[in-house]
């Protein structure tokens, strides 16, 4: 249950708003990324998440179509500010799933006897 939990708030907190892409539109873009099929607590599974999040960044900030060397250190830039604010929601998830790790093995230790 607590597993769940954790990756069903994980994954509604992982809406990203650049304020770079906001200021230029005066939207609020985000995308949400799933976490619900992830274990934070794997090293691989960390590493799908952190590829989904630049996913995400990519769609978010757009394609750059353009080959002048500002645009492409713009669209670097807002990539970038994307995985930085979704930098903490991972922070937490992870967190949470390395607390599970450890309350679950501490349950299952064999009792002292």
């Amino acid at each position: 249950m607590f597993k769940k939990t954790a990756f069903t708030i994980a994954a509604a907190c992982m809406a990203v708003s650049p304020a770079m892409v906001a200021a230029q539109t005066n939207d609020t873009v985000s995308v949400t990324v799933q976490t619900n099929d992830l274990d934070l607590a794997n090293a691989k599974d960390r590493s799908r998440l952190d590829f989904r999040i630049k996913s995400a960044a990519r769609k978010i900030c757009g394609e750059n179509a353009s080959r002048s060397i500002a645009a492409s250190k713009i669209h670097k830039e807002c990539i970038a500010q994307v995985v930085s604010n979704a930098q903490p929601t991972v922070e937490l998830a992870v967190s949470k799933a390395a607390t599970r790790v450890a309350l679950n093995s501490y349950a299952t230790r064999p009792a002292n006897g």
